[in-house]
């Protein structure tokens, strides 16, 4: 067996069986060799592993030195820990750098990386003067960096975490791939940094950084970058991000076909790649779609205009680039539409084969569910279903913050819209044209009618209310909505069919307000109430609100992340228990004081009411004088006033 020097490692079988894969938790315990590396049409191929530091290299000839990886050996890492002010990576000596993962001190040609990753999002890589991360003149790459949405390239020029824009670069780009190996190279040569996939530097660049501090003053000899450091910047949000996995790692000095090859790489040859499309869902495939076409747009203005071409900043917006960083779990998927006509009739098939009476709600007579669900999850009975007319109850509070689908996407669609639903607000919503919208199945879209209960509410606990249908992630849009996300479009629709009950549509305006047609937009009110299911710092546990699901649309994101948030309502507090109602209370809390005073007025009343004549009406004297102290009557006064004096009497 090969040495496994310290930690954990898994071996493993490769698909050629020429030799055994060993995964190492560190990049210190991987073991690397000196190589003489012969460059090809722009490719490296090793030539000798043997005494290769004694062979004479001639970069003119394409044969330099370098340090390989061994075969099989695989750099399994765990995420890094983040720094608590500008949440950047930590690089450490041991886990993250190799003493033998160096250029030679005697090439000045600048140095080159080939390796394969196989990683979710955050590979990162630093290159470096010494055997760690020094602030100033390592520079820190980070491939598939805030969920897999960019590539950033810096050099961090103080620890502060302010950095200069000259030496940050952030690129759109999806560049890793977690179900298959993906072939990087990194060229850094006289202050200019080269990042791009595939095995040929200089082809398909993804990235690039121009150090003009570097090229106007080059670093000292000791200061100058040999090391290359491998890490994993991977955050999660909700979940733990997934390690990195590198191997066939190759790191040598530039030849001059490189060279060349690089640096014929101009700002305009930069590509947006996006690997991995079959492990993208179908809103992010939409999403890239949707951004190609505005960089070929964006080509075709700069070319009109004789102007630089300019990147447009991001594909995803942020609503969906924080689920992505969330890595969430995929749910169960259910495969079959049970809302469909053909299996519906099944089903009908089945219960006559079997003798299945179908009772006037609908269900059985047997106590099993149609959509198969147990009987124990089932925790709504009809008894304590909301009725429909709820749905409509505080619309005038909460009407503003509600994001309404365009009236193409109506469950009903109507040519004029009633005067009741006209609506302009959007809830924060930076959204495309609402003629452009469309349906997105796979997410059920969340609102409240209970606006102080419902910020109470938590992710767990709106995982809890959809449990039964496997939900992988709550995508938050606002204080009253959010999105749910599930699996795939059928596991969405039933749980919307057996959560909530279908609105009734409105034909017509009546009265003064006209009630908003709900119903033919595709609203539908939650049969029970969601439920907070623990104490915590938001709220207390048994709080409840009312609710109403729809289909979620294209619209349903947020581009930006928000900035402020709404005033909360006077009824919100994270002291007591929250319900429908809660928004506007009806009295405010006493005062201390206060409710010592109307403690007093309250005896006083008592003994007015045992002071009432024989015909039942209360003394003049009673009703009418009162003394500075309320609650006591002037008979009162006097006889306390008598008592002092007779006191007094006798002790003289």
């Amino acid at each position: 067996r090969a040495p496994l020097l310290q930690g954990y490692s898994i071996s493993l079988k490769t698909e050629s069986m020429a030799f055994r894969e060993t995964e190492y938790s560190s990049v210190d315990q991987c073991p690397f060799e000196d190589v003489r590396v012969e460059i090809n049409d722009g490719r490296a191929s090793v030539l000798d592993t043997s005494a290769a530091v004694e062979v004479e290299t001639d970069a003119q000839k394409g044969r330099v030195a370098g340090v390989i990886s061994k075969n099989g050996a695989i750099v399994r890492l765990q995420p890094m820990e983040l720094a608590r002010k500008n949440k950047s990576p930590r690089w450490t000596t041991t886990a993250h750098f190799h003493e033998l993962l160096q250029v030679p001190s005697t090439d000045k040609s600048g140095l080159c990386l080939l390796f394969e990753a196989r990683a979710r999002e955050g590979v990162a890589l630093a290159l470096s003067p010494n055997k760690g991360f020094t602030i100033g003149y390592t520079y820190e790459i980070i491939l598939g960096d805030r969920g897999n949405t960019i590539v950033t390239l810096r050099r961090k020029s103080s620890t502060s975490g302010k950095e200069d824009a000259a030496l940050v670069v952030q690129r759109p780009s999806r560049a890793c791939q977690e179900n298959a190996w993906t072939q990087y190279w990194v060229c850094l040569l006289q202050g200019k940094l080269y990042v791009g996939l595939g095995q040929q530097p200089g082809e398909r660049c993804v990235a690039f950084l121009d150090d003009i501090a570097r090229q106007d003053q080059p670093p000292a000899e000791d200061k100058r970058v040999r090391y290359v450091g491998l890490g994993n910047s991977g955050t999660g949000d909700r979940q733990a991000p997934a390690a990195v996995k590198l191997r066939k790692i190759k790191l040598f000095a530039m030849t001059e076909s490189i060279i060349s090859n690089v640096k014929g790489v101009k700002e305009k040859d930069l590509e947006f790649i996006a690997v991995g499309e079959e492990e993208m869902d179908d809103e992010t495939k939409a999403l890239l779609v949707e951004y190609q076409e505005e960089c070929k747009k964006a080509r075709v203005r700069a070319e009109k205009f004789g102007v630089p071409y300019k990147e447009p900043p991001t594909f995803i917006p942020w609503s969906h680039a924080r689920r992505l960083r969330a890595n969430p779990q995929q749910g169960f998927i259910t495969g079959l539409d049970l809302a469909a006509p053909d299996e519906q009739s099944k089903q009908e098939a089945r219960k006559k084969r079997f003798g299945i009476q179908t009772n006037e709600a609908g269900k059985d007579d047997k106590d099993e569910p149609s959509d198969k669900v147990s009987t124990e999850m089932q925790t709504e009975k009809t008894e304590d279903v909301l009725p429909t007319e709820q749905a409509w109850e505080n619309e005038n509070f909460v009407r503003a913050q509600r994001t309404d689908p365009p009236v193409h996407l109506w469950k009903e669609p109507v040519a004029t819209p009633l005067e009741g639903d006209k609506k302009g607000s959007t809830d924060g919503f930076e959204a495309a044209s609402p003629a452009n919208a469309s349906l997105t199945p796979d997410k059920v879209h969340l609102f409240s009618i209970d606006w102080a209960a419902f910020k109470q509410i938590r992710t767990n606990d709106i995982m809890k209310y959809f449990g039964v249908y496997g939900p992988t992630y709550v995508e938050w849009l606002g204080d009253l909505s959010c999105n749910v996300h599930f699996q795939d479009k059928f596991s969405a629709s039933r749980a919307m069919e057996n959560l909530s009950t279908a609105l009734p549509f409105r034909e017509e305006e009546t009265g003064d307000a006209p009630k908003v047609d709900l119903g033919r937009m595709g609203w539908r009110l939650g049969k029970t109430l969601l439920l907070k299911i623990a104490n915590d710092r938001f709220g207390r546990r048994g709080t409840t609100a009312r609710v109403l699901l729809r289909t979620a649309t294209s619209l349903d994101v947020l581009h930006e992340r928000p900035s402020s948030w709404p005033k909360p309502p006077p009824g919100f507090s994270t002291k007591r228990i929250l319900g429908p109602g809660s928004d506007h209370p009806q009295t405010k809390k006493k005062s201390k004081k206060k409710r010592k005073s109307d403690a007093r007025d309250d005896s006083g009343a008592d003994e007015q009411e045992e002071s009432r004549n024989e015909e039942g009406a209360p003394s003049i004297l009673d009703c009418g004088l009162k003394a500075t102290r309320p609650g006591f009557s002037t008979e009162e006064l006097e006889k306390e006033r008598a008592k002092k004096r007779s006191k007094t009497t006798g002790s003289e």
